[in-house]
């Protein structure tokens, strides 16, 4: 319609629907489209593929784990060395098919990682994990078996962190990762004041404060996780 000064109003609306799916032809490459590929999902391993995709971005855990020569240590971690403690491996004592043909010797921990990082960078389709997780102790239950991703990277860091005892890369991962964090009390009524130091690898920050509204970014939970907290009611110290 016509407005002041001769002005032209118009009103529209714009609806968008939600696509059923994404059709992508036989042509498209990943690789070339976007210069990375990804990992394959092997049951509900979707946890696992997020942690090893973090770390392979992290350029310097990428060379650490280059660095690592497994071949001097024959005992590095293997499927008879499997991990089983924490709720990673909790599957893995039970009786069920294996990741692979039972003939067929599960790699060593650091070298299954190894390859999958050197294919993330050279393969040109979606890289197979079933060689690491049969270095894990894994059998199919526990790809079909969805575990804690924190756990995981804590057990997964240890065990670097072992194989490297004694060489030139003793302590790089804990150099890397390892933080230290100050937790305190300080009275409001008496003068006394509790400082203690912890050290942490990783810490678990909340998408959703306190008081229920969505934090949009790692910053704002990082100020949420730092921030000063009044203990009252039946969390005050007597």
């Amino acid at each position: 319609w016509l407005g002041p000064d001769n002005s032209l109003y118009i009103r529209a609306q714009c609806y968008a629907r939600q696509a059923d799916g994404i059709n992508i032809g036989s042509e498209y490459n990943g690789k070339q489209e976007t210069g990375y590929v990804g990992l394959k999902n092997h049951g509900a391993t979707c946890y696992m593929n997020g942690l090893l995709q973090s770390l392979f971005h992290v350029g310097e855990f990428r060379r650490i784990v280059y660095a690592i020569d497994c071949e001097d240590n024959p005992d590095a971690p293997g499927k008879d060395d499997a991990v089983h403690e924490g709720p990673v491996n909790k599957a893995s004592v039970m009786t069920g098919q294996s990741m692979a043909d039972d003939n067929d010797k599960a790699p060593p921990l650091i070298q299954a990682l190894q390859n999958v990082f050197y294919k993330l960078q050279t393969s040109d389709t979606a890289v197979d994990c079933r060689e690491l997780m049969k270095s894990f102790g894994w059998d199919t239950m526990d790809a079909f078996t969805q575990h804690d991703v924190q756990e995981l990277s804590r057990i997964l860091c240890d065990r670097l962190e072992e194989q490297m005892k004694g060489t030139p890369m003793d302590g790089s991962i804990k150099r890397l990762f390892e933080g230290e964090m100050e937790n305190y009390i300080e009275c409001i009524d008496v003068d006394y004041k509790s400082r203690r130091n912890e050290t942490f690898y990783d810490i678990q920050l909340n998408i959703k404060s306190e008081r229920g509204h969505e934090l949009r970014n790692i910053e704002e939970s990082l100020r949420e996780f730092t921030a000063e907290e009044t203990l009252e009611g039946d969390n005050a110290y007597e």
